[in-house]
């Protein structure tokens, strides 16, 4: 009966979860260096995880919590604390599922030429500048958040 149970919940994860190859490039203004990074992001009910080829490093959010993985080792980080990694999250999440209204809650959205641009609204502004992106049916062609530190990351879906 255990495995049974057991294989049911791991076929019904798989139901519920969309993972995403894809590219990211970051550019940190403080040491004015940029680092390019591959990887999967699996989009699962109320958690994300996202796992990179290069240095083989994973993070898993959960809404409150980001736990990042490098070499066995583990380090929490309380989110309450760093209200822009809950930003990405919740803005990729919302891009790629394509989730207006949660756009609308924290930014004004225009659109220009295939590119949506998303202007912070007061509650976020202090850490976003601004937000492009652009999409072809369900295809992420890219996203990049300026934040408002001027670090920014770019996002490509590969496949």
């Amino acid at each position: 009966m255990f495995k049974i149970l057991m294989l049911f919940t791991l076929l019904s994860l798989s139901l519920f979860s969309k993972t995403v190859h894809f590219s990211e490039e970051k550019y940190h203004e403080a040491i004015d260096a940029t680092f390019t990074k591959e990887g999967n992001i699996t989009f699962l009910d109320k958690s994300v995880e996202v796992v990179y080829f290069d240095d083989k490093s994973r993070l898993f959010y959960s809404g409150e919590r980001l736990t990042m993985e490098r070499k066995g080792k583990k380090r929490e980080v309380d989110i309450g604390k760093k209200p822009e990694i809950k930003m990405f999250f919740t803005l990729f999440r919302a891009i790629y599922f394509d989730d207006r209204e949660e756009l609308l809650s924290f930014f004004k959205i225009e659109r220009f030429q295939g590119i949506t641009t998303l202007i912070p609204l007061e509650l976020v502004s202090n850490y976003i500048k601004r937000v492009e992106y652009k999409k072809i049916e369900e295809k992420l062609i890219f996203m990049e958040i300026w934040f408002a530190s001027e670090d920014r990351v770019r996002i490509e879906e590969l496949d």
